[in-house]
Formats: C-alpha cells, structure tokens, sequence
C-alpha cells in the first residue's frame, strides 16, 4: 500500500489526452547525443532530439526522437547538410566547438537547435501490428522550418506481406546504417 499526498482529492485531474506533434517543420533542440559506431563499424552520430518551440514544445521530453547520421565515406556529404544546418541555425562561437580542426565533438551538439521535418512512419509494434509513428526524416536550419510540408508515409519495405510474416526487415533500424 502506498499513502497519497494529502493533497491527492484536491488535485485536479488531468484533461484531455496526449496530442502528437503533427506532422511537417518543427524546431528542435538536441537534448543527447551518441557516437557509438553502428552495427556495421561505420563512425555514426546519434540525436536525439525534442521539440523547442511552439505548440508542441517538450512533446517528446521522455521519448526524444533519435536522428541517425554516419559520418565518413559516402556519407560525408549529408553529414556535412546535417552540421550546415546546425551552423546556420546557431552562434558561431557555439559551433566552433562542435568542429575545431578538423575534430568532430559530437556531445558540443547538446542543447544545440536544429530544423527537422517530422513525418509519418508505419512500424511494427510489439504485437507484431503495423501502427503508425512519427520520425525525424531530414534536418534543415532553423529559418527554413516554416517552408516545410508535411511528407508523405513511409510504409513498411514488402507492405502487408512482410508485417503479417513480422519480417526483421520491417522493423526500422535502431542504431544500425542508414537506410540510403
């Protein structure tokens, strides 16, 4: 047994449910960052990030969304978008530690703000049913969030097919390459 507050009959009760943030542009802040490589040995960053400002500001404080993003090789050209994007959408002297001679500090991303365009996702959940989710599909500045649309959903690779089977390759990645 566990005693309540005293408070607990004067409380008022919570109204209304949770509204997700809706899809399209939103404004981000970086709220933890992980540079552990990915399944494959490619160096990969890992943001997770929360909402900033606006009507959905903090939705997802206990759940930020993660943003995944390799680093070298072939993907050096979107990871040289992605931190454009986070020097024109913060102060220089911020930015000079994220990147200092030739070093990368990806943790100086903390607290940092970003653009992002949050789109639909279906997934398969833990019930092994095709739900729907939200992502951070791309990151952009700040300045160009109010020009983004919405995105189309992204459907789940073989459709009904591979949700029924419950295929691993439904299932989106974790901390695994990116998908491009």
């Amino acid at each position: 047994m566990i005693n309540l507050d005293s408070g607990f009959n004067d409380a008022p009760a919570l109204q209304g449910g949770f509204s997700p943030p809706t899809p399209g542009g939103h404004v981000f802040r970086v709220v933890k960052v992980s540079d552990k490589a990915s399944k494959a040995g490619n160096d990969m960053v890992t943001l997770e990030l929360d909402i900033a400002q606006g009507e959905f500001k903090g939705a997802f404080e206990r759940f930020p969304k993660r943003y995944f993003q390799l680093v070298n090789g072939d993907n050096l050209p979107y990871f040289k978008g992605m931190i454009d994007a986070f020097q024109k959408s913060n102060p220089a002297q911020a930015m000079a530690r994220v990147i200092s001679n030739l070093q990368f500090d990806p943790h100086a991303l903390v607290g940092l703000l970003v653009g992002g365009n949050l789109r639909e996702v279906e997934y398969l959940n833990s019930s092994n049913e095709v739900a729907v989710g939200l992502e951070v599909a791309y990151l952009v500045p700040v300045a160009d969030v109010p020009t983004l649309k919405p995105m189309p959903l992204k459907k789940l690779r073989g459709g009904a097919a591979a949700a029924s089977s419950g295929a691993r390759a439904a299932r989106p990645p974790e901390e695994d390459d990116l998908p491009f």
